[in-house]
């Protein structure tokens, strides 16, 4: 049977007592509802089943409300005024659990972050019975991040902090722990992950991480040669003057850089940088690193005053 919204009767009691309720998952809020007939009694329990108190309820009917909503754990009450609530069953203890505090009956949603359905009966010893539908489905959401990445992740529709999280597929492409207020995911090879985070708010999220192929640090943009450079003597950069310096003539000093070795003509660390020397090692310290003009990027192991960069090369 469907109540009729419209109706004057209905209308003139909708201020007082709500009897259908349908609630947005991603919209559901912590607002205080009337739990008895007194106007300064509240609770954040939020009522589901109530009686339209000029609605002609018709005792062996059957009503019909709904919850549909992204919160674990959130508590809705169940009841009809002057009327006794005989008996209660959910279809899915994991979906809609119900649970009593004291003299009053409750729905709590997905339980633990379970998605899925359930219908809840209640039945009232006027013969009045209300079937409440809970729909119970985490929000989504996706994140891109290169392999061999650890980064910070937070809820992306606020600043709720992380309950708990956990990786539910992917675990060979990256892990998932908590970290504070937020997930740390470190990504281990291309693929896909899924994980489920619960916040402090009770929303659930599913989180679906594309792991994308690894980025190399030490690659830049490249827009000259060793040839061309050695040809050119000096090329201007990013507002930067680079020139070079031979290995032969470095002093023994200058040659103690871990991995030491040519790489395209360029003398290069272990890592695969250009080793260069600072101008000026307060804009540019020791083991600090710039893009370079050459494919690679450049890493401070000396000072050589003068305002140039100084390129090694072989």
């Amino acid at each position: 049977m469907i109540i009729n919204l419209k109706s004057k009767k209905v209308k003139r009691c909708l201020g007082l007592i709500l009897a259908v309720v349908s609630i947005a998952g991603s919209g559901l809020t912590a607002s205080a509802a009337n739990t008895s007939n007194s106007a300064n009694t509240t609770s954040t329990v939020k009522p589901v089943a109530l009686c339209l108190q000029n609605a002609k309820l018709s005792s062996g009917k059957t009503y019909i409300s709904n919850i549909q909503t992204s919160k674990a754990n959130a508590r809705y009450n169940v009841w009809r005024k002057s009327d006794q609530l005989m008996s209660i069953q959910s279809s899915n203890s994991k979906v809609a659990y119900i649970g009593k505090e004291g003299y009053n009956r409750y729905i709590k949603t997905g339980d633990g972050g379970v998605e899925g359905n359930a219908v809840v009966t209640v039945k009232y010893k006027s013969g009045i019975t209300d079937k409440i539908n809970v729909s119970f489905k985490s929000i989504s959401s996706s994140t891109v991040m290169p392999a061999g990445q650890t980064k910070n992740l937070s809820y992306t529709g606020g600043k709720s902090p992380v309950r708990s999280v956990k990786v539910l597929s992917g675990s060979e492409n990256g892990t998932a722990i908590k970290n504070n207020k937020m997930f740390q995911v470190t990504t281990k090879k291309k693929g896909q992950m899924s994980v489920k985070v619960i916040y402090d708010n009770d929303l659930v999220e599913q989180r679906k991480i594309t792991v994308t192929e690894a980025v190399d640090p030490v690659r830049c943009e490249q827009r000259y040669t060793y040839n061309q450079f050695m040809n050119m003597g000096v090329i201007y950069f990013n507002n930067k003057r680079f020139t070079y310096y031979s290995q032969s003539v470095l002093p023994g000093y200058g040659l103690n850089i871990p991995g030491r070795h040519v790489q395209d003509g360029f003398v290069s660390d272990k890592d695969g940088y250009i080793v260069l020397a600072s101008p000026n090692l307060t804009s540019y310290p020791r083991y600090s690193t710039i893009d370079t003009p050459f494919g690679r990027k450049g890493k401070f192991y000396d000072f050589c005053p003068g305002g140039s960069f100084d390129v090694y090369v072989k």
